[in-house]
This record gives C-alpha cells, structure tokens and sequence, in this order.
C-alpha cells in the first residue's frame, strides 16, 4: 500500500484541512486518526499505470486508460495545441508527440490525487528536440468515467513561454 496522505501535518497539501485523508471521497476513510496512513483510491494506481505505459511508448495499450468520447486539451500558441477528441486523435496526438521528440519526452508524476470522478496529476515533463530542451512542471486535471478511464484533461505549465518555444 502506497500512502496517500498523513493526518498529522505531514499532508503535502497545502491547505492541510483539505488534504485527502480528512475530505471524503479521496481516501478510503475520511476519519483517519493524526499519524495514521490513508489507503490510496483505485483510480491512484490506474493513473500511475497510464504514466508508465505512457512513458513506454505503447501508445496502442493507453486505449485501455482513455474513455470513449475523450477530450484532450493542449493549452498554449504552439503547434501541438488544440482540442483532440476521440481515442483516435488522442493516441494520434500521442504518437506526434513522441515522433517530434524522437521519444525522449518523460513524464514523472510528482503527487497524483483521485476521486471517483476527477484526478489531479502534478507531473514532471521533460523532453529533447533538435536543440530545444523542455523541463516544466505541470498541473494536470481529469475527469474519470465510471470506469476510471480519462474522459477529458486539461494541464496548465509552471512555465507556459517555455512550452511554447519548445514546440515552436
């Protein structure tokens, strides 16, 4: 078991009285005792699951992550941004992404944090191209279908002029 969050202060959440582990429909129990650890929800470890087959480059295995009529949204004035919608333009997209960055892009996630309905992803993002090199941190959102796959996503950058000169 992987712990989610700790009652006693060491919540990683900035705002402690709205950690996981005392709101519910995060953790498991939201009477957790000070100190006690909270399970993590399902979604936490799928999500986790998603990222390193991401990472891998088999973008025909993230199908099983990516709901029906999913809905991706790259922000940014770049040439990857848009809307892509469908499992098809999602992994199209995906695949553009690797080929452009000769699949050096990495994502590590930093703090996942999951409901029933949403996820929220603080993820790492680096990558190479030609002479460019990115490194940013992303706050990512999801909403989750019934079965836990993303249905729609969205991700604002630490740093958003980066982003797009990478990709320019």
């Amino acid at each position: 078991m992987q712990r989610a969050c700790r009652t006693d202060g060491a919540c990683p959440v900035a705002q402690p009285a709205l950690c996981s582990a005392r709101t519910s429909g995060y953790g498991v129990r939201s009477n957790a005792e000070p100190g006690e650890d909270v399970d993590e929800h399902p979604n936490v470890p799928k999500i986790r699951d998603a990222l390193e087959v991401y990472n891998s480059g088999d973008h025909d295995a993230m199908r099983e992550f990516l709901g029906d009529d999913i809905v991706w949204h790259v922000g940014g004035n770049h040439e990857m941004s848009g809307d892509y919608r469908g499992i098809e333009a999602v992994v199209d997209y995906f695949r553009d992404v690797r080929k452009a960055t000769a699949g050096t892009l990495q994502v590590e996630p930093v703090e996942v944090l999951a409901n029933d309905r949403h996820a929220s992803i603080f993820m790492h993002v680096t990558a190479h191209r030609d002479v460019r090199t990115l490194d940013v941190l992303l706050a990512e959102a999801l909403t989750l279908d019934a079965r836990g796959r993303w249905s729609e996503y969205w991700a604002l950058a630490n740093d958003q002029d980066a982003v797009d000169a990478f990709w320019s």
